[in-house]
């Protein structure tokens, strides 16, 4: 597709020393880069059919859509994180297995970390945790409590995300 503009690949040994506890992230192969399109209409239109059914099954089920704090939701973001053992073939461990912690962002950190996240009943169902600068965004958690996974919730919150960049560019 013409929506893809690359694939980087990375080596298991590039990773980062993020804690005080010596645990090391690593991001793995393949990190693609994908075009934001001008409008929601063209990302949609974009998808394949069973992305888009995803995504209407989430609205159709209510879900909802917002930005959150953080440290509002510590244990249900526990929750989500725990909801499974294994997630794309591997033990989920580090910190996913441990409690949440609350985060003290600077004020310049906040202009760039954003957390997205699925709600049912005001409930914290899945979340998406990424830094944007400009029209550059990586992403660092996207992650659904298993018992919402088959309503389509990861497909709506990366699809409301997209409308988000799009409304919000800068």
């Amino acid at each position: 597709r013409g929506d893809l503009y690359g694939i980087v690949r990375l080596k298991k040994s590039t990773a980062v020393e993020l804690s005080a506890k010596g645990e090391m992230y690593a991001f793995f192969t393949p990190l693609a880069l994908l075009r934001i399109p001008a409008t929601h209409e063209e990302y949609i239109s974009g998808l394949c059919s069973q992305s888009r059914n995803k995504i209407k099954k989430s609205e159709h089920y209510e879900y909802e859509f917002s930005e959150f704090n953080w440290n509002d939701h510590l244990d249900e973001i526990y929750q989500i994180n725990t909801s499974k053992e294994i997630r794309q073939g591997e033990y989920m461990r580090g910190w996913y297995r441990e409690p949440v912690l609350e985060r003290d962002p600077s004020e310049e950190e906040l202009q760039y970390y954003k957390y997205y996240g699925a709600f049912k009943g005001g409930i914290l169902v899945a979340y998406l945790h990424f830094w944007k600068c400009g029209q550059f965004a990586v992403t660092k958690h996207v992650i659904g409590h298993a018992d919402h996974l088959r309503y389509g919730i990861m497909n709506g919150l990366i699809a409301w995300t997209v409308q988000k960049c799009i409304l919000q560019p800068d």
